[in-house]
């Protein structure tokens, strides 16, 4: 299409993601998710213990929450951003988070012969056992969408409001 109607390449150097606006608000809202994952984290599990005996989080418990708020909130925020949904959309998007959780609990789960440390063993299963632990991560991962969320709310009360105004202006 592109070879057979030139023009068109004229809208594409002009492309709107790439001016000044969306790149800070892109900027701003990693900048933002990226406080909410790690400090929402350090301060929800600075005191907290992981397992009834009193254990506490370590760095890799830490850094495995961080890393599973990330992986959720962008495959969300991926759902969000979907306007044309398929089978192969749903397959991809919810397929990913399943297959992110079954290879967290494959990876942690085994004991690998060739690896001299074993640090990530069992750290996802015990991360998950933790009621505390899903509270926080769900808390994380709207605190992280909830700017998007509200931008989306916000543009279709606009829309809304807009197309009762234009239908009652042309009913006028």
């Amino acid at each position: 299409t592109l070879t057979s109607d030139p023009r068109l390449y004229m809208k594409i150097s002009g492309n709107a993601m790439l001016q000044l606006g969306p790149f800070l608000y892109w900027t701003f809202l990693a900048a933002f998710e990226g406080t909410v994952f790690f400090f929402g984290t350090y301060f929800l599990f600075q005191t907290a213990s992981l397992e009834e005996n009193g254990k506490v989080y370590g760095n890799w418990t830490f850094g495995t929450i961080v890393f599973t708020v990330l992986v959720f909130t962008v495959t969300l925020k991926l759902a969000l951003d979907t306007r044309f949904w398929t089978w192969i959309n749903h397959f991809v998007i919810w397929g990913s988070l399943a297959f992110y959780v079954f290879f967290s609990f494959f990876w942690g789960g085994i004991i690998w012969p060739f690896l001299k440390q074993q640090r990530m063993y069992f750290v996802f299963a015990q991360m998950l056992s933790s009621v505390s632990t899903w509270l926080a991560i769900i808390l994380l991962i709207f605190i992280s969408l909830f700017p998007e969320i509200l931008l989306i709310v916000l543009k279709n009360v606009r829309r809304r409001s807009a197309r009762v105004h234009h239908l009652i202006s042309s009913s006028a």
